[in-house]
């Protein structure tokens, strides 16, 4: 265990959710905050009041910051593009100022869609174009990150179980029903405790600037889906009472809310890792089949599935 105390923001969130779970035996203290009033055991912080987040830190004095806090739904990001830029840059930028303050290490999570996925396999040093207001914002925010010596990590397609509140992607699978998948863009996966592991080593080897961690094997969301409901179908999700029989179908992605238009995104991204391969002495990349069994045995934990 690291003698430290560390802040995972967003900790409310699916990624933030799983990261407190992963770090709380890692690390001596772990404080959790969420914007969202009331959240249980979870310290109320809004990343974009710089006031509340100078307040906290004064309060905790973290060795380490995780930053999770983002909106990150892409559909969401278009139709309210202020806030996400609000939340996505600004509440960074108000962390970086606060870190540097402090001489606290900011440690960031970024995304594929930065790139527009035009040569398929990306490096850290191959520059950003990205087609939609959720990768401008998330490339925007990498900014005050590096300005400040911190780490920025770059993943593709994070999935995890962080509980009953989870992330509508696994949501669906626990509803059950008609479900579409979208079948038209492909990235490689990462397991959320997988990527938290590797946050957590990067950091602590006091890494700085930018890492791409994703998984091995590029799949589309429809395929990976697919791969998920084999697995979890018929051995645990079926146990839950009253729930309908899950049907996945093939789909493409939401259009804008309002406008109808389509909202464009990477087809094809691969996030070489290299660079990260060479510093991190266990890269663990679990197996889609293996991410379905290890969210499978916590589901059927949450859901009492006996």
């Amino acid at each position: 265990m690291y003698d430290q105390t560390i802040i995972v923001t967003g900790a409310q969130g699916n990624l933030g959710g799983v990261a407190m779970r992963v770090l709380q035996p890692i690390y001596a203290t772990v404080v959790g905050t969420s914007h969202h009033p009331g959240a249980d055991n979870l310290k109320p912080m809004d990343i974009c009041d710089q006031k509340q987040v100078s307040d906290l830190f004064h309060r905790i004095r973290p060795h380490l910051v995780f930053n999770f806090a983002a909106i990150s739904d892409v559909t969401v990001c278009e139709q309210y593009a202020e806030r996400a830029l609000a939340t996505n840059y600004q509440g960074v930028c108000n962390l970086a100022n606060v870190c540097r303050s402090h001489g606290t290490r900011l440690v960031h999570v970024s995304t594929d869609y930065v790139f527009d996925g035009e040569r398929q396999e990306y490096s850290e040093d191959d520059e950003p174009n990205p087609l939609q207001v959720y990768g401008r914002t998330k490339w925007m925010s990498e900014i005050p990150v590096l300005e400040n010596n911190g780490l920025v990590i770059r993943s593709s397609g994070v999935i995890g179980y962080a509980g009953k509140q989870d992330s509508k992607f696994m949501r669906k699978f626990i509803n059950g029903g008609p479900q579409t998948m979208v079948n038209n863009q492909k990235k490689r996966f990462m397991f959320a405790d997988d990527l938290v592991v590797a946050m957590t080593e990067l950091a602590q080897k006091d890494c700085s600037g930018i890492y791409h961690v994703a998984g091995s094997k590029n799949l589309s969301w429809f395929e990976y889906a697919s791969i998920i409901a084999d697995v979890l179908e018929e051995s645990v999700l079926s146990k839950i009472p009253d729930r309908p029989s899950l049907c996945l179908m093939s789909g493409v992605p939401q259009t804008h809310p309002t406008s109808g238009a389509v909202i464009q995104r990477p087809e094809h991204v691969s996030l070489k890792m290299e660079k990260a391969k060479a510093v991190l002495d266990n890269f663990l990349l679990t197996s889609p089949q293996d991410a379905a069994r290890i969210m499978g045995e916590q589901i059927r934990r949450d859901y009492e599935l006996f």
